[in-house]
């Protein structure tokens, strides 16, 4: 999987007037990025904070995280591409930015492209780490299919070169190709993992997949009962019972074959089948 470089990032945010950061509801602070946000408000760009698969969380911690976020001075939105919660507000918000922008927009010097294919039009950038769901989102704001779209990171359908998309008759979308870099706080082997590979491109992922069951068992006990009907805690003893029972072996020593087991693992948390999300800080139940 291609990762952009920050300076073909840089040059995307400054051809747009809105920056849409995508975010998984579930793992809020692991999928958004601090140097993106920066670099946005640094050029005086829309920013908005789009809090998506809000779905897959209680609506207590999603309103939990957007209070978060404002409180950092950060316009976020709940949204879901599964039940269009949101959507209707997100792209009415992205419509009055626009028309808001437009004597700037005007002023604004573009490069030959982005006036060729826009007309001066506003432009809405959508960027965010492969898992969550930009592909979706648009296909729910432009309310039809066309986006290629795949919840595994680097798997088919994932946006390989830059997509544009009307919106509203003054209003086009970018999908922005590749994937974020990884910054340094979060170069987690776990991390780049679960966010920013495919399943199928990890040469060792047992010990991800091991840290990712921890991770699920602190935040919701009974995840992987739920998801594999399996009562251990041991994460080894979880994957070996998933490739028992799917008829998982090396057929040098008949052991169980846990990398098999361990890419399963990844994604069904991709998925939304290993079901767990983090609470905003200090949240009480």
């Amino acid at each position: 999987m291609r990762i952009v470089r920050w300076e073909q990032i840089a040059k995307m945010v400054d051809g747009a007037d809105i920056v849409l950061e995508v975010i998984d509801a579930r793992e809020p602070e692991y999928t958004r990025s601090r140097r993106l946000e920066g670099h946005v408000l640094k050029r005086g760009k829309v920013l908005m904070v789009v809090l998506n698969k809000c779905d897959l969380v209680p609506q207590g911690i999603a309103y939990g995280w957007v209070e978060r976020f404002s409180a950092e001075g950060l316009t976020c939105i709940c949204t879901s591409s599964k039940s269009m919660e949101g959507i209707d507000r997100l792209r009415g918000l992205m419509l009055r930015y626009a028309r808001s922008r437009s004597r700037a927009r005007r002023m604004h010097a573009r490069s030959a492209l982005w006036m060729a294919v826009t007309g001066g039009k506003s432009v809405a950038l959508v960027v965010g780490y492969p898992k969550t769901g930009k592909s979706s989102l648009i296909n729910a704001l432009r309310r039809r299919h066309g986006a290629g779209t795949s919840p595994v990171p680097g798997s088919p359908g994932y946006t390989r070169g830059v997509q544009a998309f009307r919106i509203a008759d003054n209003l086009y979308m970018y999908d922005t190709p590749g994937m974020l870099p990884v910054e340094i706080e979060h170069v987690d082997p776990v991390a780049y993992a679960v966010r920013c590979a495919a399943p199928e491109e990890l040469s060792d992922p047992v010990e991800p997949a091991c840290r990712l069951l921890e991770r699920a068992l602190i935040y919701n006990p009974d995840a992987v009962k739920d998801a594999y009907g399996v009562s251990t805690t041991n994460p080894y003893e979880i994957l070996e019972e998933i490739a028992r029972r799917r008829g998982w072996f090396y057929r040098s020593d008949g052991e169980p074959l846990l990398e098999e087991a361990a890419r399963t693992v990844i994604r069904d948390y991709h998925n939304a089948r290993l079901r767990f999300y983090i609470p905003p800080p200090d949240h009480h139940h």
